[in-house]
């Protein structure tokens, strides 16, 4: 189902993307200015897509489907809830830096990323929130519950990946804090005392009935 979905998802981001003629509102915070432009984040950021691959593959397999079938329920919804907001409340940023202090392989990665990414379409972070998604299902998993040193390290990578959105400006604090209340809200309900419904839908696709 996660899958068929991410189709489905990236068209809808595509498309929004897409839309430079919407009237976009813009994020902003003074915080933000405090927060020094550093290029060396870019790797973590990155990488996101890397752990995210790790996460939910290594989850799939090594899992006996139960965690999974929660990852997949939060990130679905995170990211369905994030293109409806981005539908009905358009945003944008414009904190990039426009001069670059260095000259190195990390600035012209920025550089590049700047040229695939555009500054809209923010709020909330799917980076924040998804990294932070797969960390908390990697670490309901056996190997890294019995692991701590292996917990740890995820949970640090994830940070570096949270702080990585602000330090090389592709979101601002109020996009990456958005990313983390997101996940809050959702979390008792996926992992509460209303994770039996998300069991029940996900056995009914895997049922005889599908």
């Amino acid at each position: 189902m996660l899958l068929l979905y991410m189709p489905i998802y990236m068209y809808c981001f595509t498309s929004l993307e897409q839309a430079s003629d919407r009237d976009f509102y813009l994020i902003s915070c003074k915080l933000d200015d405090m927060i020094p432009f550093c290029e060396f984040f870019v790797i973590p950021y990155f990488l996101w897509f890397l752990y995210m691959a790790y996460g939910i593959t290594y989850i799939i397999f090594r899992d006996k489907g139960e965690d999974f079938y929660r990852l997949a329920t939060m990130l679905s919804i995170g990211m369905t809830l994030f293109i409806i907001i981005s539908f009905f409340f358009p945003n944008r940023i414009d904190i990039r830096p426009t001069s670059f202090a260095r000259d190195n392989i990390f600035v012209h990665l920025v550089k590049y990323l700047y040229t695939i990414d555009t500054p809209t379409n923010v709020l909330p972070s799917i980076h924040v929130f998804n990294s932070i998604a797969v960390h908390i299902g990697l670490s309901r998993t056996d190997r890294y519950r019995n692991n701590k040193p292996l917990t740890i390290f995820s949970a640090i990578f994830t940070a570096s990946i949270v702080l990585s959105t602000m330090f090389i400006k592709q979101h601002t604090i109020i996009d990456a804090i958005a990313g983390i209340l997101l996940l809050l809200i959702l979390y008792p309900f996926i992992y509460g005392k209303y994770d039996k419904y998300v069991m029940k839908f996900w056995h009914f696709f895997d049922s005889k009935n599908c």
